[in-house]
């Protein structure tokens, strides 16, 4: 399940991220518990050992009406952190323990070998250890020294900008590229292929290491497949017609006078009432589809849709805001391996370690900047 915040979701102030990284050469099967134990090293600093949870909804399940069409949206993966009281820089040196699983996160429990690393320190009180056990000379992968990453065979910008990955534009491969060199791979040593998205999540697709293509990472469930912690929040987005009043908008309150459409049943629709007092909602459309297509023939001045299908939306359509979940995450794209593979942890792991440093944020605002609009 996805779990509670207050502080948002990249790079909280005060959050202690010890990253100690699986051991990607060789798999060692996960323990028979589901909860966390806390010990105590040489060093007085807490550690954390958590057997890896299984983190998907079955596949074919249904997806939301607002859901990206590829699968249904699910969990926000919380990147494999330790929160806890331990002080600034206190990072365990020295300590082996399994890799804290994240919600979302499906897969391989690892023993890291001890870390002797430094730690890196990006703001007050965050810190994260580097990945020295994540490198490509020692991860078993499809092909040695090489990187094998898959994508759906039909993309869209901006999340592949001329549907062509190896130039590292768009999000997607700019995401991907970034993880890759965070375990050691350079560009070059990245090798793309197509796949089916629908085979994809259904673990039907082989010979490939990592596969992402907007794949949100499922609530709870049993899993054909391994998911990474998150690296972009499915949040819910308010869209208006370029120059209208409602495009103009800079918080709810200059909202409350438009007739404000949603998508039914999602969770949109419960945010925009809860949000947006005084609003009037005329109707509530069965898709996504059919409220942008009510927005663009003036039946009604705004409408909220998944974020993902607002910044896909077109031209004529200007992204107001993205609305604020209150007490949880949004569900978040989070990448695809092979069920129980040894480089799950290592990708959950480099994810957050860019999390940590920005850079992930960095990209996201680089590659989609109307997603990060925040309505209050």
């Amino acid at each position: 399940m996805r779990s509670r915040t207050v502080t948002g979701y990249f790079a909280p102030l005060g959050i202690v991220l010890a990253l100690t990284l699986g051991a990607c050469a060789s798999p060692v099967p996960a323990g028979s518990g589901t909860g966390a134990t806390a010990s105590t090293g040489g060093t007085g600093a807490p550690s954390v050992t958590t057997s890896s949870a299984p983190g998907s909804s079955a596949p074919g399940s249904s997806a939301p009406a607002d859901a990206p069409g590829s699968v249904a949206q699910g969990s926000a993966a919380q990147g494999s952190a330790a929160q806890g009281s331990a002080a600034q820089g206190s990072a365990a040196q020295g300590t082996q323990s399994v890799i804290p699983a994240a919600p979302g996160t499906a897969g391989s429990g690892v023993l890291p070998p001890v870390d002797t690393a430094p730690p890196v320190t990006s703001g007050d009180g965050v810190v994260a250890t580097p990945l020295p056990a994540c490198k490509s000379t020692t991860s078993k992968t499809v092909s040695a020294g090489k990187l094998t990453i898959t994508t759906p065979a039909t993309t869209a910008a901006p999340w592949f900008v001329g549907n062509n990955p190896v130039d590292g534009r768009g999000l997607e491969p700019a995401v991907a590229l970034a993880v890759a060199k965070e375990l050691g791979y350079s560009a070059a040593d990245v090798v793309w292929t197509r796949s089916n998205a629908a085979e994809l999540v259904a673990g039907k697709t082989s010979g490939f290491d990592v596969a992402l293509g907007e794949f949100a990472t499922p609530d709870q469930g049993p899993s054909a497949v391994d998911y990474s912690t998150g690296y972009f929040s499915i949040s819910q987005s308010v869209v208006a017609r370029t120059g209208t009043p409602a495009a103009a908008a800079k918080n709810l309150a200059q909202l409350a006078s438009a007739r404000l459409a949603t998508v039914s049943g999602t969770k949109g629709a419960a945010m925009a009432s809860a949000q947006i007092t005084g609003s009037k909602i005329p109707a509530q459309y069965p898709t996504a589809a059919a409220g942008l297509a009510a927005l663009r023939a003036g039946t009604v001045d705004a409408v909220v849709v998944a974020t993902p299908v607002a910044v896909t939306a077109g031209a004529g359509v200007t992204i107001v805001g993205q609305l604020v979940e209150q007490s949880e995450q949004p569900p978040q794209f989070g990448m695809i391996l092979p069920k129980g593979s040894p480089l799950t942890s290592c990708v959950s792991a480099a994810i957050d370690q860019l999390r940590v440093t920005g850079a992930l944020k960095g990209l996201v605002q680089a590659w989609v900047p109307a997603a990060a609009k925040p309505l209050r």
